[in-house]
This record gives C-alpha cells, structure tokens and sequence, in this order.
C-alpha cells in the first residue's frame, strides 16, 4: 500500500511539473516568435505608412488608423491582439506602438503578454546607377592617339565586362587583351572605372 501511495504521488508531481514546463515553454515560445515577429511587422507598417502618406494628406488620424490594421495583419497571429498608439508623428516618421496579446496557454489559462516599441522611418535614398566606359582598341598606338575604338561598352559599376570578339589583323595572330599597365586583361573583375584594353599581336 506504501509503495502506491508513493507512485501516486510520484506520478502526479510528474504530471504538475510537466504541466508547469509546458506553460512555461509555451509562454516563452509565444513571446519569442511575437517579439521577433513585432519589429519586422512595426518596420514594414511605418515604411508603408510613410511611402503612402499621400493617400491622406490631409489627415494623420486616418493614416495611423490604417497603420494600425496593416500592423495587425502583419503580426500573423490566430490568438487575440490588442494594438495602442502611443505616438505617431508622421512628419518625423516615428511612431510608437503598444501590443497586448491574450492567448490560450497548454493548461488552458489564459496568457498575456505585452510589449512596448518604437521606429522611426529612415527612407534610404535611391541611388542611381554609376556607369563607366570600357573600350577596347586594335592597338596600343590607337589607344593612346585616342584613335577611333574596336568596341566601346557602358558598363554598370560593380558588374564585369565580356570581352568582344577578337579583331583581325592581316598577317597576324591575336594573343589577347592587354589593360592601359600593359597587363593582361582580367575579365574577371568587376569594373569600378573607367577602363581602355588594347589588343596585342604576335
């Protein structure tokens, strides 16, 4: 009899503590994936707020209105979400939120978690693209007389350039592309300048 009353005990401990375990988990799980979900979801919903701000230009309140739901939608949640303004300054792009969560926990409690957070919107400014010349001449002596060109490419900074079709000359074999240093040509690398290749003869 003593010995049923101890794997009873035993048993039940076990059962309380998984059950504890289990709640606890579950409570840090949910916590981690909104945490990390939040500052993405918060982000993306300013940045639209700040891009599309000309759709109400004459009201700020309709425009945190509808922050608010692309917000809630972003969070990508089934359980229930609360969502306060605490400030929202569109000419400066801040804005300030408070996000209550109610979910059902493993032991059927009822769980909440909130969380406090604050962006403001840095726009990134478009840059445009850089271009260099590449050109490729039938011999030394043309590029540096700045004679008229074999080929000549525009060539977006940080791409590589292809070399053309190989030239022909009379009575002579075509060894390959040398650069302005009399190297040979590396195609490999990405061009960053403008650049001159002249083609060398054997």
């Amino acid at each position: 009899m003593k010995n049923i009353v101890i794997i009873f005990i035993s048993a039940t401990a076990g059962v309380l503590t998984l059950a504890i375990l289990m709640t606890v988990m579950g409570r840090m799980n949910r916590r981690v994936e909104l945490e990390s979900s939040l500052s993405s979801a918060l982000e993306k919903t300013l940045e639209r707020m700040m891009t599309e701000n000309h759709l109400y230009p004459d009201s700020q309140e309709e425009a945190v209105a509808e922050g608010i739901e692309m917000l809630a939608a972003a969070l990508d949640t089934d359980s229930k979400v609360t969502v306060q303004v605490m400030k929202a300054d569109m000419e400066k792009g801040a804005l300030a939120v408070r996000v209550k969560e109610e979910f059902a926990q493993p032991d059927g409690s009822i769980g909440v978690e909130e969380w406090e957070r604050m962006v403001i919107w840095e726009p990134c400014e478009a840059k445009e693209p850089v271009y260099c010349s590449v050109r490729f001449y039938r011999s030394k002596e043309a590029m540096l007389s700045g004679a008229e060109c074999y080929k000549t490419y525009s060539v977006m900074e940080g791409e590589r350039v292809i070399a053309p079709a190989e030239p022909f000359r009379e009575n002579a074999r075509f060894l390959g592309w040398k650069d302005s240093n009399d190297y040979m040509a590396d195609f490999s690398l990405p061009v960053e300048q403008e650049r001159a290749y002249y083609a060398q003869w054997g």
